[in-house]
């Protein structure tokens, strides 16, 4: 564990400056990054290190990775015994309180459209994962799209789902796969019409992408979720040019680090 002997710094003290919200025509809410700030807050205090990580925020103790990451990149390495990094209570449960991590989900969903955001670890691949497990919650059969990433086979075989898969085209020129469309969907649902969900990726490796509103209107008249995963496409969101769509659960990667967010859009995005 840490053990803390300072007082919790104000934010005014760790906030990092950030463009003018009236000049970008964005939201001010989404100039916030409430869980930085106080992940920020936290390496300011003085800390007495007796738990992992080794290093103990000290650059002496790491000089490869220091000079590498820098020292405040050390400073900001906790282990995940901290709740939500939240400074007011210390406490894993906070009824009734909005703790940093629950904020920045919040903005998050607010961003991309979403009713509810999840921040979860291990990338896209945790994401399905986690998708294929809700999956087998509401039935053992699906449509799946052929390509899909491998980590959705991972959890169609790993929970006993029975898929049936639709293959999408494939332009031999370029040797490239192409999405699938509505009605090839909706020619699978209506020949395993006890299928529970829908599951695609777009866009692709190859930077294909689906029409995800009209294969949402599919799935949703057969009574049937639509699960996109959405691993290389983080911003389609929030980029006006782009359609919105109305998928009901979308694992998205967001960075290197391998976290990302697992959106529940149950109302057009």
């Amino acid at each position: 564990m840490s053990l803390s002997y300072a007082p919790v710094p104000t934010p005014e003290a760790v906030e990092t400056p950030r463009q003018d919200p009236a000049s970008s025509g964005i939201s001010a809410r989404q100039f916030e990054a409430p869980y930085a700030d106080a992940l920020r807050a936290l390496a300011t205090h003085d800390w007495q290190r007796i738990h992992v990580p080794a290093h103990q925020a000290k650059a002496a103790n790491a000089p490869g990775v220091a000079s590498l990451v820098g020292e405040d990149a050390l400073r900001m390495d906790f282990p995940m015994l901290f709740s939500g990094v939240d400074q007011q209570t210390w406490r894993l449960v906070t009824p009734g309180r909005t703790t940093p991590i629950m904020r920045a989900q919040e903005l998050a969903a607010e961003a991309w459209g979403a009713s509810r955001t999840w921040f979860i670890t291990n990338g896209a691949s945790g994401g399905n994962h986690i998708a294929t497990a809700v999956v087998k919650g509401l039935g053992n059969e699906l449509v799946v799209q052929r390509s899909v990433h491998s980590s959705v086979i991972d959890g169609i075989t790993r929970v006993g789902l029975t898929p049936h898969f639709v293959t999408g085209a494939v332009d031999t020129g370029l040797g490239a796969a192409h999405g699938v469309t509505a009605s090839q969907i909706d020619e699978a649902l209506t020949a395993h019409p006890t299928s529970s969900a829908v599951y695609i990726v777009t866009p692709s490796y190859f930077g294909a992408v689906a029409d995800v509103a009209a294969i949402a209107e599919v799935a949703h008249r057969h009574g049937v979720p639509l699960i996109v995963d959405e691993a290389w496409d983080p911003i389609s969101a929030c980029i006006r040019s782009c359609p919105q769509t109305q998928q009901d659960l979308a694992p998205t990667s967001l960075s290197p680090a391998r976290t990302k967010p697992l959106a529940h859009s149950p109302s057009p995005r």
